[in-house]
């Protein structure tokens, strides 16, 4: 299981809604199973509509700062502008951090689709628990943000 506070994820959400059409990335960092920060890191890909290549000068200046800040590696975050949030075969290639979990985030609906995974043999889910308020999405851990702020949404 891992954790997001809610408003890490909105700023995760608003990354990729700003680069859309185009795949964003970027890395995240916490405490054992508890994301405290995100790090957008530029897509550098050739083809960012259907691809991400982090930039790796800033990949590495962000992975000093997530040390030096005492914080770990915890994942990286990349979106789906077109396509669910279930991994590809490119993805599970790119996952150099086994050990890390992989949050993707599809636009491919009216709301964003964030799901969570660990790159295994197969794929491995993760358990996302995301604080208040969400909506969680049935059949998965999945969620979609809710629309407003306040009560969760019944």
């Amino acid at each position: 299981m891992i954790e997001i506070p809610k408003e890490l994820l909105e700023a995760v959400v608003a990354h990729v809604r700003r680069e859309a059409p185009n795949e964003a990335c970027g890395w995240l960092a916490g405490e054992r199973n508890e994301i405290r920060r995100v790090y957008p890191v530029p897509n550098v890909a050739e083809d960012p509509r259907v691809e991400f290549r982090m930039d790796p000068e800033i990949q590495l200046s962000t992975m000093r700062e997530i040390r030096e800040s005492g914080l770990e590696l915890t994942g990286t975050y990349h979106s789906h502008p077109r396509t669910s949030a279930v991994p590809s075969a490119r993805d599970g290639g790119l996952a150099a951090y086994p050990e890390a979990v992989h949050l993707i985030i599809s636009l491919a609906t009216p709301e964003p689709e964030v799901r969570c995974y660990r790159v295994e043999e197969p794929f491995d889910t993760v358990e996302l628990t995301v604080r208040l308020p969400v909506q969680l999405h049935p059949g998965g851990n999945c969620c979609r943000l809710a629309e407003k702020s306040g009560e969760f949404p019944g």
